[in-house]
């Protein structure tokens, strides 16, 4: 299997499953704005089929608030933006993976985890 992603959890997750794999990473642009679920499918979609391989894994993770998806930041000063955005309140993680051969998406899930995240000191 080729995991088309150079996230080092990911890597970690296939490992701990004793899973052969190599790593291709996809290089594709991921897109941030529509529907969490569709936007988490889409990307890992994309991811799968941008890389050649008999069996590629594709898989992308969002954080959404309220329906808004919440990017990677930038920079420290919007990594606390966001922090202060979900201190207190409840949000969805939404993990998407696709399973691509051949050129084709042969399987795909989304997974929505709802995450309660405490309020924090100004730090």
């Amino acid at each position: 299997m080729t995991l088309a992603s150079a996230s080092p959890q990911r890597r970690a997750i296939l490992e701990q499953l004793g899973v052969a794999f190599d790593v291709r990473p996809a290089g594709v642009e991921e897109e941030t704005r529509g529907e969490p679920r569709a936007v988490a499918l889409a990307n890992a979609e994309r991811k799968a089929l941008a890389v050649a391989g008999d069996l590629v894994l594709g898989a992308d993770t969002i954080v959404a608030l309220d329906g808004d998806i919440l990017g990677k930041p930038a920079d420290a000063r919007q990594a606390r933006e966001y922090l202060a955005r979900l201190a207190g309140r409840r949000h969805e993680v939404v993990g998407g993976i696709a399973l691509a051969s051949g050129g084709a998406v042969v399987a795909s899930d989304v997974v929505v985890t709802a995450v309660d995240f405490r309020a924090a000191g100004p730090e």
